[in-house]
């Protein structure tokens, strides 16, 4: 039992010198630099809230640097298809083409109200104008399909990764607890050595778990707004990924 716990103990503290020799790189110094330092990472621990699904759908629709771009392509499309049917029909006008939907939170095509002239005149060119409308309009509509879902995995997978860290941080709050009680007893006598080095060996593991919990959340975020391409925005309620205490 004595020799496990020292073996957990050594294992924590070997990841806990791991992790910082990494950090220690990749900001250009030396390990010995984080001697004598306390690390604060409650910054870092801080990550705004899921956003509702409707808001982050919403902010997708409007962002996406190639939705926008595609819906510039099914504009030109409809502008061609305006031209060739206002060669013979001059009184004949049509609109944008396409909504956003408040209610499924996409964009719909189609032309409302309009009926294309059933006449010969320019029936051709009319006929491959309309055509690649609507392959503009395929290709965007499958565009946003693909946004969407890609969107809601990286939703989803945030929403997980603030439970982890959440659940995380109340072992972590408990280890911190029991660590405390077992130095304060082993400092009186009450404890033996044994006691105390397991609880310092489990508040180390606890702590590299949330720190990696942590770092998952984070990542995850970086994923949900690379999906919106905009950042999470700052209303949200902040969630603090550290301090949460025990249930």
């Amino acid at each position: 039992m004595a020799t496990q716990a020292q073996s957990d103990l050594a294992t924590a503290q070997s990841a806990r010198q791991d992790a910082l020799a990494q950090l220690a790189s990749a900001i250009g110094v030396a390990v010995a630099a984080f001697e004598d330092v306390q690390l604060d990472l409650d910054e870092f621990a801080t990550s705004p809230a899921a956003p509702p699904a409707a808001e982050a759908q919403r902010d997708a629709i409007f962002h996406r640097a190639d939705l926008l771009s595609a819906l510039a392509d099914y504009a030109a499309a409809e502008s061609a298809l305006q031209l060739e049917v206002a060669k013979q029909y001059p009184d004949i006008h049509l609109g944008t083409g396409y909504t956003y939907d408040t209610g499924t939170h996409k964009i719909g095509f189609g032309i409302a109200g309009i009926t294309l002239p059933i006449f010969d005149q320019n029936q051709g060119n009319i006929a491959q104008a309309e055509a690649k409308r609507k392959e503009a309009a395929a290709r965007t509509a499958a565009l946003q399909d693909s946004i969407l879902g890609d969107l809601n995995h990286a939703l989803a997978r945030y929403r997980s990764r603030l439970d982890a860290v959440q659940l995380s941080a109340r072992h972590l709050a408990t280890a911190r607890r029991q660590l405390d009680d077992r130095a304060a007893a082993f400092a009186t006598g009450d404890t033996d050595r044994l006691t105390f080095t397991q609880a310092k060996a489990d508040f180390e593991v606890s702590e590299m778990t949330h720190l990696d919990a942590v770092v998952a959340a984070r990542q995850a975020a970086d994923a949900l707004e690379d999906a919106m391409q905009r950042p999470l925005e700052p209303e949200f309620t902040k969630a603090s990924l550290s301090q949460q205490e025990p249930l």
